[in-house]
């Protein structure tokens, strides 16, 4: 799409010719207004396809919209703490267990599509949150976890091997169930949970053999996750837990877009302050 633009128009912002005087008059004042152009700025037209570029690939690039995610979510779920730490039931969870990595296909990219097959491979990570007093079923958490879905692509999906690597970051909004309540367990010995967030998730490839377009990227990605599992409390303030989870994000790597969707089945224990 890119390089029909430049073909059907190269020729228009010559400078001197009339047609692309009136485009890149028209592109410069909606660039920079009405001032812009003047008549001693008229040499900014042969500027007009850089400034364009740049242009789209600000908003093509999700890195910087990713970094400004991560910082506003991170001091808005700070701030939350600060705010309610002291009326909250705070948890810290570690978990560990098998990632599931659907197969797809490397789309769009400078080459054919290619298959892609995942292994199972092993997922771990940790979560810190709190459920509100006033609230006790609600919660709020930040979520860490990485794992490594290596495999193979190509024709057939069997064309050329990949090292992956991803480590996501999720703000989590829980909802929980208090069964089997009591006075040791006022909250529920057995809890019953769903979570639901985004975050962005940072992945990085390595293929072999070199397939000739590279062989090394890395991306940082906006995804989504849901889950839902059950905690047992073994003591007032130590629990075990059992989680399913969903994660989905769109990975741009070598130039090629991939649906990374990943099933995880994740044990691991509970501590409650």
């Amino acid at each position: 799409m890119l390089a029909n633009f430049q073909s059907k128009n190269d020729n228009s912002l010559q400078p001197g010719n009339s047609k692309g005087t009136d485009w890149n008059q028209n592109a410069v004042t909606q660039l920079h207004g009405p001032r812009a152009f003047k008549r001693g700025n008229r040499q900014k037209f042969d500027r007009i396809p850089e400034v364009w570029y740049l242009r789209r690939d600000f908003s093509a690039g999700g890195n910087v919209r990713n970094r400004i995610l991560i910082i506003f979510l991170a001091t808005l779920s700070l701030l939350a703490i600060r705010v309610t730490k002291a009326s909250a039931e705070v948890f810290i969870d570690a978990y560990i267990g098998p990632a599931f990595t659907q197969d797809g296909k490397f789309d769009h990219g400078p080459a054919a599509p290619a298959t892609t097959k995942y292994d199972t491979v092993v997922s771990g990570g940790a979560r810190i949150g709190y459920f509100f007093d006033a609230v006790p079923f609600i919660g709020f958490a930040i979520d860490g976890s990485h794992y490594q879905p290596d495999g193979k692509f190509g024709g057939g999906g069997s064309g050329f091997s990949f090292d992956a690597r991803v480590t996501g970051l999720s703000f989590d909004l829980m909802g929980r169930l208090p069964f089997m309540a009591s006075n040791n367990f006022p909250h529920g010995q057995l809890q019953p949970y769903l979570t639901v967030g985004s975050g962005v998730y940072f992945s990085r490839v390595k293929i072999t053999p070199n397939p000739g377009f590279g062989s090394k990227d890395s991306d940082s990605s906006g995804g989504v996750k849901v889950g839902g599992g059950a905690t047992f409390m073994i003591a007032r303030n130590i629990g075990v837990f059992g989680e399913y989870r969903f994660s989905h994000f769109t990975a741009d790597i070598l130039g090629f877009e991939q649906d990374v969707n990943t099933h995880r089945l994740q044990f691991g224990a509970s501590f409650r302050f």
